[in-house]
Order: C-alpha cells, then sequence, then structure tokens
C-alpha cells in the first residue's frame, strides 16, 4: 500500500485502488477493513509523536481518497526524474561533462530494482516501467563518459551490461565504440560477430541499423569514430580538469603504446587470474605503494606457446579496469630474433625516454645515467611497460622502472631466474578444451565440425601448443575443401607433420629455430641427440649413456635445455619434449650429424637398460642368473658382454621396483628399438630380465609384447633354449590374462623343446605351466597330474622355490578335487616352509592366502582373517597388487561369517577393483560372486543379482567353471529368498550338476541345501529331509562347518512345518552351537531364530521370546536387513499367540516395512500359530530360504 501512495504522492489515490493493488480483483470481504488497519499502522509509523484522533499531516484524506503528503527533496523516484531531465537537456546541447554528472547522480540513487520487495498486477507494470527508464539512462550516461574520452574505463563495464541484456543491441554498439577508441579494433569486431550470431540463434534476426552501420565504419576505420578530445576544461582517462595536478607531464600525455589486442585469444584464465592477484595486492597499480619495490612479472614459456599474447591480453584487461592509465610502453627486445643481436638496453632507454616528453640533446649518453633518468619519469606514475623476446636477466635489469606504481611485465623463453623479486608465471600448452576452442574459432567451420572428435584429434597432433593450433585452424581456413578429418589424417605421418604446420610465412619449425640456433654446440647436440631416446622421457643417467658423458655433465645439459624451455620437467629429475619439439629436434639431427652415429648412441643406451634391467630383476629375485650376454646369433655382434654401469640402482628390491616402474614405458620402447635394429641378443634379455616386474604388477599387457618381441629375436638353432624359455614365459602371462587355451598351447610347445634338449628344470616350469592353464580350465584332475609332475622334477633338480610353487598350486587344486580339503592344508603348510627356506616373500604371502582359505573353509575364520592380513603386508611389501587382491578377498570372506557384514562388502569390492586394473579375470569372476553375495546377505538383492549375472558373463568368457558353479548356487538361494522358486530351481540344479562333474563338493552341497529348500516351499517335506541330509552327510565327511549348518537349519525347518518342532527346535540348536563355536554371527543368528520359531510352535513361549530377541539383536548388529525382517515376523506370530493383538500388529508393519525396503514383496505370515496348533504347510507361503554358500 505504500509503494502505491509513494507512487502517487501528494495525489489522492481511491480507496477501490489501493484494494485492487494490495489483493487483486476480486478482493476478499474484509478488504476495506483490513485496509483502514494498513492505514493506521502506516500513520503510527510515519507520525509517532502525533496525538490520538488528531489529523495526520502525512497521510490524510482529501477528494474521495488516501493523499501521501511529501516535501521537495523528499522522494526518490521525484529527484531520479529531476537529474535525468537535467542531464538529458544538456546531452542534446552538447554538454557531456554536465550531462554525464548529473545522470551519473541520478543513477546512483538505485540501490537494486525499483519496488524489489513488492508485487502486485500494478506495481509489476510500474516496475518494469522503471526499470526500462534505468536501463535508457544508463545508456545514455555511458554515451556521455564515450564523448568524454573515457573509452577505457567503460570496457569491463559494458561487457558486463552486454552480457546482461544480450537482446539490448545499443550496449553492444557503445562496447564496440569504446573497444575501437581503445585502440582494440580486432576486439570490437569481435563483438560484432557475438552479438549477430546470438540474435540468429535466438530470433532468427540480424542486428539494426546502428549496429550494422558502426560495423561497416569499424571495418573501413572511419575517422569519424575516432575520439576528438574533450571539451575546454573536461576530463578525458588520466587528464587533469579544473586545475589539478596532470598525472604525467605533458611530454608522456598520448604514450600508449600496447599493440592491437586480438579476438582470437582462448584460455589462460588461471595464469591471468594469478597475475591479477599480483597486481591488485596492496601498493600496486596506483594504490598506496608503501614500501613495496617495482612489480615484476615474467612470463616465461617454451617457443609458440603464446607469452606475447598473453602479455598483450593482460595489459588490455589492465587498461581496461583503469590500472596503469599514466603511461604503457612497449619494446620488442629481439632476444631471439635470427641474424640478428638482442637489442641494445640503452637504445631501448633512449627510445622509452623520447616517448616520456625528453628532447634528444637532453638525453644522457651512459646506460646508468639513462636508466636513472627512466625511473624518475616514471616515478609515481601509473605505468606499465611490456618487454617483449628477452634474451637474458642482462638486458632487460637497467629498464626496470623504480616505482610500486608501475607494473613490469617480461617475456622470454629462458627461465629468468636472476631477477630478484620477480614473480614468474610459467605458460604450459593449452588443455585439449582451449585448443579445441582455438581452433573452432580460427578455422571458422560450420557446427556439425567445431568441438567434435577430428578437432580434438587436429589438437592433440598439434601438440596443443599455442601456435601449432593456430596455424592448424588458419591452413584449415585456407583450405575450404578440407574436412576436419583430412588435417588430421594430414598430421598423422611424423615427417610431414611440421610442414603441414605451416601457413604462408608463419611456421611452427620457423619458431624453434629461434630458439635452436642461440644455443651452444655442445647444447645442440645434446638437443638432437637425446630426441633419438626411444622412450617417453629420460634422466640424467639415461642421457649420460646416450651422450657418452658423465651424469655431471649430462645433468648440466638438461637443465641448460630445461631453462631454454626445449626440454620439460613434469617429474622431479625426468626430462622430457614437447611431441612437436621432438620432431623438430630429429630433423635437426639428420641435418647435423651421421646416421652412424646416432645410432651408435642408441646402442649404448640400449646396452644400459639391458644392464639396468638385469640389475633390478637380481635384486628382485637372487635365485634368477642371467643368460650369456650375447653370441654372435642372438647379438648379431652388436653387444659385447660388458654392459656399462647402472648408477642409482642400490642393491635391494625396494630401489629396483622404483626404478623399474619409473622406467616401465622407457624399457618396452627400449625393446622396441632393439628389435628394429635386430639387436637379437639384448631384445630377448631385456624381455626375460623384464618380464618378472611386468608380471608382478600384472602389467600383462605390456609383459606380453615385450616377451613377443623377445620370442623373435629368440630365433635360430642356437637360440632354442631361449625360445622355450620365452614360450613358459608368454604361457604364464596368457594364463594370468584368463587366456588359459592359449596359455596350453605355448607350454605344450616350450615342453616340447626342453624334453628334446634334456632341460628337466625348463620341462618342470613347462609342466607347472601345464598345470596352471588345467586349472584355469576347470581340468583338476589334469591340473593335479601335471603339478605332481613337475613336483618331481623340481625336487630332482633341487629348486627348493619351484616346489613351494608347485606345493602352493598343488593345495588349490586339491580343493577342488574330491574334497581333500586336509590334505591341501597341509601341502600349503609345506609350501610356506619352503618359501620360507629360499627366502621368497612373494610366494611365502601366497601360502598365506592359501592356509588362510583353508581355515574358512574348517571355519576358523579368525584365524583366516589372521593369515590373509599377514599375506596382505606380504604382498604390499613386495607390490604384488594381484596378490593384495586376493588377501581382501580372503579378508572379506572372513569378516562375513564373523558378522561384519558391511566390512565384507568393501573388501570384496577392493578386491574387484584390483582384479580389474590388473586383468586378471580369474580373480575378477571370484570377486565379482563375493560382492554379489555379500550383497546378498545385506538384502541388497537388486545389486547382488547383477553381480552374480556378471560373474556367469565372465566365467563364460574364462572358461572359469569352478567360480560359475558358486556363482549359480549363490544366484539359486537369492531367487529363494525373492520367492522365485522355480527359477531359482533352475540355478540349483545346474549348480549340482556342474559342481558334480568337476568334483568340487563344497558349491555342491550348497546346491544340495538349496534344492532342499525347494522341496520345503512346495510342501515336500520328505524329500527336503532327504536333500538336507545328503548335504549334512557331504559337508561333514568333508569337514565344512558352514555347509554342515545351513544344513541342520533346513532340517530343522523341515522338522517345524512337519509338526516336529522338538526335533526341529534340536537342529536349530546344534546348528547355533556350530555357528558360535565357529564364530560365524550370521548362520547363528539364523540358528537362534529357529529356535525361536519352534519354542513358539512348541508353546513355550517365554523361551521363544529370549531367543527371538536374541536373534533380532544380533541380526541388527550385523546388518542381516532380510533376517532382521523375518524375526520381526517370528516374533509378531508369538505375540499373537500370547494374546498381545497390538504388539503382533506393530511386529507386522515392521516386518513388512522391512521386506518392502528391500525389494521382498507378497510374504505371507505364514508363522502365525492357529489356536489349534494345527501346523501350517508350506505350501501355504513358506518363503525360507535358509541356504548360503
Amino acid at each position: 500500500m505504500l509503494a502505491v501512495l509513494l507512487l502517487h504522492v501528494n495525489r489522492p489515490v481511491q480507496r477501490e485502488s489501493l484494494i485492487e493493488a494490495v489483493w487483486g480483483d476480486p478482493a476478499p470481504a474484509y478488504a476495506v477493513n483490513q485496509l483502514q488497519k494498513y492505514v493506521s499502522a502506516l500513520r503510527r509509523i510515519l507520525e509517532p509523536g502525533r496525538a490520538a484522533r488528531s489529523p495526520s499531516e502525512v497521510l490524510g484524506w482529501s477528494e474521495g481518497g488516501y493523499v501521501l503528503r511529501v516535501g521537495p527533496g523528499g522522494l526518490d523516484l521525484a529527484a531520479f526524474e529531476r537529474l535525468v531531465g537535467r542531464g538529458r537537456k544538456a546531452l542534446a546541447q552538447g554538454d557531456a561533462q554536465q550531462a554525464g554528472a548529473e545522470l551519473h547522480e541520478a543513477l546512483s540513487l538505485f540501490s537494486g530494482p525499483a519496488l524489489g520487495n513488492v508485487s502486485s498486477a500494478v506495481l509489476d507494470a510500474e516496475r518494469d516501467r522503471l526499470a526500462e527508464l534505468r536501463t535508457a539512462v544508463l545508456e545514455e550516461r555511458i554515451q556521455a563518459d564515450l564523448d568524454l574520452g573515457r573509452h577505457g574505463r567503460l570496457v569491463a563495464e559494458l561487457r558486463r551490461l552486454v552480457a546482461e541484456f544480450p537482446l539490448r543491441e545499443r550496449f553492444a554498439a557503445l562496447l564496440m565504440l569504446a573497444l575501437y577508441r581503445a585502440g582494440r579494433q580486432g576486439d570490437a569486431l569481435n563483438v560484432y560477430h557475438q552479438v549477430r550470431r546470438g540474435l540468429r540463434d535466438d530470433l532468427g534476426v540480424d542486428p539494426g541499423t546502428e549496429v550494422e552501420e558502426l560495423h561497416r565504419r569499424i571495418l573501413a576505420a572511419s575517422p569519424s569514430l575516432s575520439w576528438q578530445g574533450p571539451p575546454p576544461g573536461a576530463e578525458a582517462d588520466g587528464s587533469a580538469a579544473d586545475g589539478q595536478e596532470p598525472a604525467v607531464p605533458d611530454g608522456t600525455r598520448g604514450v600508449h603504446q600496447l599493440p592491437m589486442d586480438i579476438s582470437e585469444f582462448v584460455g589462460r584464465e588461471q595464469e591471468l587470474r594469478e597475475l591479477r592477484e599480483l597486481v591488485e595486492a596492496p601498493g600496486t597499480g596506483g594504490a598506496e605503494a608503501g614500501e613495496r619495490g617495482v612489480l615484476v612479472a615474467v612470463v616465461e614459456g617454451m617457443a609458440g606457446v603464446g607469452k606475447t599474447r598473453f602479455a598483450v591480453r593482460a595489459a588490455h584487461e589492465f587498461i581496461a579496469q583503469d590500472r596503469f592509465a599514466d603511461v604503457q610502453l612497449w619494446a620488442d627486445l629481439k632476444g631471439f630474433t635470427p641474424e640478428r643481436a638482442p637489442v641494445d638496453p640503452a637504445n631501448v632507454l633512449e627510445d622509452f625516454l623520447r616517448l616520456l616528453g625528453v628532447p634528444g640533446d637532453r638525453i644522457p649518453g651512459g646506460v646508468e645515467a639513462r636508466a636513472a633518468l627512466y625511473r624518475d619519469r616514471l616515478a609515481r606514475r601509473r605505468a606499465l611497460v611490456v618487454l617483449d623476446d628477452a634474451a637474458d636477466e642482462e638486458q632487460v635489469r637497467h629498464l626496470l622502472p623504480g616505482s610500486a606504481s608501475c607494473l613490469l611485465l617480461i617475456t622470454s623463453r629462458r627461465v629468468l631466474s636472476g631477477l630478484d623479486g620477480a614473480h614468474t608465471i610459467r605458460l604450459d600448452v593449452f588443455s585439449p578444451q582451449e585448443a579445441v576452442e582455438l581452433i573452432d574459432r580460427v578455422a571458422d567451420r560450420t557446427h556439425d565440425e567445431t568441438g567434435s572428435p577430428a578437432a580434438m584429434r587436429v589438437a592433440e597432433l598439434s601438440g596443443r601448443l599455442p601456435i601449432a593450433v593456430a596455424l592448424a585452424g588458419r591452413r584449415l581456413r585456407t583450405r575450404p575443401a578440407w574436412s576436419m578429418d583430412e588435417l588430421a589424417d594430414r598430421l598423422e605421418t611424423d615427417e610431414k607433420r611440421l610442414a603441414q604446420l605451416t601457413v604462408g610465412r608463419r611456421a611452427v619449425e620457423a619458431t624453434f629455430d629461434l630458439s635452436y640456433q642461440w644455443l651452444s654446440p655442445a647444447q645442440q647436440r645434446a638437443f638432437t641427440l637425446l630426441a633419438a631416446h626411444p622412450g617417453p622421457d629420460c634422466t640424467a643417467d639415461s642421457a649420460a649413456a646416450l651422450l657418452g658423458t658423465g651424469r655431471g655433465e649430462a645433468e648440466d645439459l638438461l637443465e641448460s635445455l630445461l631453462d631454454e624451455h626445449l626440454l620439460q620437467q613434469h617429474v622431479a629429475g625426468r626430462y622430457r619434449y614437447h611431441d612437436l619439439l621432438r620432431l623438430y629436434a630429429r630433423d635437426r639431427a639428420a641435418d647435423a650429424g651421421s646416421l652412424e652415429q646416432r645410432t651408435a648412441a642408441v646402442r649404448q643406451l640400449v646396452r644400459w637398460y639391458c644392464a639396468g634391467a638385469e640389475t633390478a630383476r637380481l635384486s628382485l629375485e637372487p635365485w634368477w642368473h642371467r643368460g650369456p650376454a650375447g653370441d654372435g646369433a642372438l647379438g648379431n655382434g652388436v653387444l659385447s658382454e660388458e654392459h656399462p654401469e647402472v648408477p642409482h640402482l642400490a642393491d635391494d628390491a625396494d630401489s629396483a621396483l622404483k626404478w623399474l616402474e619409473e622406467e616401465r614405458a622407457n624399457l618396452l620402447a627400449v625393446s622396441r628399438e632393439a628389435a628394429q635394429h635386430e639387436w637379437r641378443g639384448c631384445t630377448w634379455r631385456l624381455a626375460t630380465a623384464a618380464h618378472a616386474f611386468l608380471g608382478l604388477r600384472s602389467y600383462g599387457t605390456d609383459c606380453m609384447e615385450g616377451l613377443r618381441l623377445g620370442l623373435t629375436a629368440a630365433r635360430g638353432a642356437d637360440g632354442r633354449a631361449r625360445r622355450a624359455r620365452t614360450l613358459a614365459d608368454i604361457g604364464m602371462v596368457c594364463d594370468s590374462l584368463g587366456r588359459h587355451e592359449e596359455a596350453a598351447r605355448r607350454h605344450h610347445a616350450a615342453l616340447a623343446v626342453f624334453e628334446e634338449t634334456g632341460d628337466r628344470h625348463g620341462a618342470a616350469t613347462a609342466h607347472y605351466g601345464l598345470g596352471c592353464a588345467a586349472f584355469g580350465l576347470g581340468r583338476y584332475a589334469e591340473s593335479a597330474e601335471r603339478h605332481h609332475r613337475a613336483l618331481a622334477l623340481f625336487e630332482e633338480t633341487g629348486d627348493r622355490r619351484g616346489q613351494a610353487l608347485v606345493l602352493g598350486n598343488l593345495g588349490l587344486v586339491n580343493w577342488f578335487i574330491h574334497g581333500r580339503y586336509r590334505e591341501s592344508e597341509e601341502q600349503h603348510r609345506r609350501a610356506l616352509t619352503l618359501s620360507e627356506e629360499c627366502g621368497d616373500r612373494r610366494v611365502q604371502a601366497y601360502e598365506f592366502a592359501g592356509l588362510g582359505l583353508a581355515h574358512w573353509f574348517f571355519g576358523n575364520y579368525a584365524e583366516c582373517a589372521r593369515q590373509h592380513r599377514r599375506a596382505l603386508a606380504l604382498f604390499e611389501e613386495t607390490g604384488d597388487r594381484r596378490g593384495q587382491a586376493i588377501a581382501l578377498n580372503g579378508l572379506g570372506l572372513a569378516d562375513w561369517h564373523l558378522g561384519r557384514l558391511v566390512r565384507a562388502g568393501e573388501y570384496h569390492q577392493q578386491a574387484l577393483t584390483v582384479f580389474r586394473e590388473v586383468c586378471d579375470r580369474r580373480g575378477e569372476a571370484v570377486a565379482l560372486q563375493c560382492v554379489g553375495y555379500a550383497n546378498w546377505a545385506t538384502g541388497r538383492y537388486d545389486v547382488g543379482e547383477k553381480r552374480l549375472h556378471e560373474t556367469l558373463a565372465v566365467c563364460a568368457q574364462t572358461g572359469n567353471r569352478s567360480t560359475e558353479a558358486w556363482s549359480l548356487a549363490s544366484l539359486g538361494h537369492m531367487c529363494l529368498r525373492l520367492q522365485r522358486n522355480d527359477e531359482g530351481q533352475e540355478h540349483l540344479e545346474k549348480a549340482l550338476s556342474l559342481s558334480r562333474s568337476l568334483g568340487d563338493r563344497h558349491p555342491e552341497a550348497s546346491a544340495l541345501v538349496g534344492l532342499a529348500l525347494v522341496s520345503l516351499n512346495q510342501g515336500q517335506l520328505s524329500s527336503c529331509e532327504e536333500g538336507a541330509r545328503q548335504a549334512l552327510a557331504l559337508s561333514q565327511s568333508i569337514g565344512n562347518p558352514h555347509n554342515e549348518t545351513w544344513a541342520m537349519i533346513t532340517l530343522g525347518l523341515a522338522c517345524c512345518f512337519g509338526d516336529r518342532p522338538e526335533q526341529g527346535a534340536d537342529w536349530h540348536r546344534r546348528a547355533a552351537e556350530t555357528g558360535q563355536r565357529t564364530g560365524d554371527l550370521f548362520t547363528e543368528s539364523m540358528a537362534v531364530n529357529g529356535i525361536g520359531y519352534a519354542c513358539t510352535r512348541l508353546g513355550r513361549y517365554e523361551e521363544a521370546e529370549r531367543h527371538l530377541r536374541a536373534a533380532l539383536t544380533t541380526r541388527q548388529h550385523i546388518g542381516d536387513r532380510h533376517g532382521e525382517a523375518e524375526t520381526l515376523t517370528d516374533l509378531a506370530a508369538l505375540m499373537h499367540a500370547t494374546g498381545r493383538p497390538d504388539a503382533a500388529s506393530a511386529y507386522r508393519e515392521l516386518a513388512q516395512a522391512g521386506f518392502a525396503e528391500i525389494g521382498v514383496t507378497g510374504t505371507q505370515d505364514h508363522r502365525v500359530v492357529s489356536s489349534s496348533s494345527a501346523p501350517r504347510r508350506a505350501s501355504q507361503g513358506c518363503r525360507w530360504d535358509r541356504g548360503g554358500m
């Protein structure tokens, strides 16, 4: 109401108008009374001292309406309209100074949107009118500022307004004019294109006459657009007014030397922000300087990275923000210009002093005197000095201003570390997104090609180096018939890439030439020769081997090239080229030296890596022996038996692992290089030496490539033994990757050679590999036979480590054959002893894990966890990631039974992640099955079922039939819990058939329990009992208490449903005792719940409630949500039987909510005992599944 009265100040407003404004139409019946209350309240607020019932002097009644009386100057809207009127009049009379002052003051009255906190149809219309008026006044005020020559300081404000009002063309026109007058013609034209594109995209129209005409005049550089200077007494940017002291001496007026900004500038937001923060700190850019010295920022980076463009953009941003507005000086120091020396700083100082108004005859002759006068002329001035392409610190030292109000911005290809107090901004190549944006902007292609995968290819092939990216875009623009894909294809060829990145006289290669020509001969040799290194990076050690120098000299050369930004250091102590610089260096190498010299250098590097890999493997595996250094057939006369020393590689496993990990990519690249040169001896030795590490870290793909190169190198009659060893190594890698059939073929081929040559140790290795492959294929009898043959041969040759490996595998094989679980445990113990004797910590870790699995099977879950923790510690110590995954999975199995269901799931998930990372498909299948079962146990059936189906898919791909049997059994039990009885039966029957064909009795027992539950759900109690007794007998025969407990619980259920609750209670008690003995909280709580249910059927209600509440507590504690809902159902039945209907109803609702939460629907309360105590048939909705792993 107050807002409406203020809009009609000193004029009567009818009651009906106020009611419509406040409540709208139709108004409520109480509107008139409420309006009177509002008036009274307003009068009390506006006139707090007015006596009661006395007439109001401020809000009165006149001519049938309320009048709000406000004196002159009391209403901001009236003041605004008055100031706007005076400003418009002054503008029409050409008095920009007066117009600007009036309009600035008018706009200052706004603190936000008019009528910002009230709303109605009347007020909304008035708000829109005032907003439009305010915007129009803003346009007029900016026009006045432009007439006063304040174009520099208007750019930032206008950019914001154009973004805020994208369809208001007047703001765009004003921005274009401000940019043009600031010397930024390119940016002005870019604004036009952005506006034009936006209008077309949004509205399908072109800009209006004003913008189009201004665009035409900017293109033509119309003199009429230039600022003509302020009228007498007016104030422009940086000039004086009203007799004030000038900001700079007369001679400096107009010293604005910055080059034109460019519209193609993209990215660099972080670096620009870094520079802005530096400048905006107290004491810079005209702020109070305090004790701080001159601000110096050095922009450094490799050739073509965009240092000059960055400096230009940063400088124009500062000017647009009215920083350093007094003086802007620019000098190209030509530090890397071909065929001419860098500019003498004395000459630069002479030019600067002339620009600063010093007559030529008053400029001193000496550089020191010139520098002193230069600092004096810039003292206390807001000056920006840009020194582009500096050669070194000495060239710029005399060009530093002396005042903290100045900014010195230097660009250089070198590291200028000798400038005290300078802040360094290092420019790197573009991000992928920035590079693609620049290509799109320069190439000016259709929307179909912008941001396309082809554009990303061009960006990457250009190394994301700004000059190369821009030239690639211009190449496209000058070749309209080319597609982005065609240019990318042309850039794919290394030999032609630099030639393609050329447009007219501009070329990436020429840019690099400027840096290369200033290198010393030693630097040029190092720069070109290092490009012969086949790997992605090098160290001082490997560079010394390649260059034929000492380590210290090599490091000095590397660091000097790093200072020249011709090399990069992505990790401390490691150096690499930018992709384009590597190509350039190779081109220069072809021009500079002979092929024989480069080949000799690379050969020495290959020797160095060969020695390093062998030394590292001996540190990892002291029992490993190198082969001969290289005879004529293998070495091709290239390698001698002497290898260079490998510096900085300590004789311990940790140092070896670190070196091998850091050099992994280089080792493979060097192997390829050796193979290409047919240095067969070293190719084979590299493959053999690196094999152990690559296998340890599960780098299967790299390991396979290296070994295949070694296999090709080991040809010829005298290379058969090495070929056989390589075949055996390849077979083991295939097995780790789940390619068991291929692994068997490789081992068979190796075995044939070993037997022919009488190599009994090699034959043992091949039999061992064949046993591993057969195990992976589920052929356990064959696997056992092969392992026994390998064991005999290892014993004959005295290889205790080989014996330990075989015994450990036999422990696993016997696990899956006819339930030889005790024999399996004993073999793991023997393997552990042997591995301790020979000092192989990795084999020890695997045997700890094997013993942990045995303890899990026999129900010693705490000991299972302990052994897997020991295994995990050793696996982490030796860097065996696959082993870590095995140990994590074992910890998950132990925790599952110990009632830590959530943590068990986390362990299994971690194991799954690692197995996938190391490409172990067999391990992936096992972990997937465990993840599925862990989700099954906690009631997350949707996730559990998905993971089990994923397990079956992996098993089908890898032939892992044992895990397939386990997964089918788990999936069957899950289906029973979800009341999909027929589907569950199908999965369980498949599991039973498969496990029997494999001789794997553990999943066989689980499948038997599940099928017994199927019979229970179908009401076939005798069939249920028969199946459960089979499962019990089988579990007892193999000594597995877990499935034994499940079988007893199932028998207990069958007895309860068969009207034998006393026997049912006995079976559940036996099951509970077994669960308690083994620490298996999951099955123990299930059995305790069964006791409670049986006691309810027997009428022993107090005992029943005690057991049911104990089961509920445990199930809630361990996170068994399905079990919790079952126990709540049984408590509801107990409450019903004992005449507590309210409690029964409450428990039933909780149970139903619990089942619904985990996705189990349609459950029936089959536990409610009738008054006649007649047993309920299982066919009446029995949803019990007590089966498990």
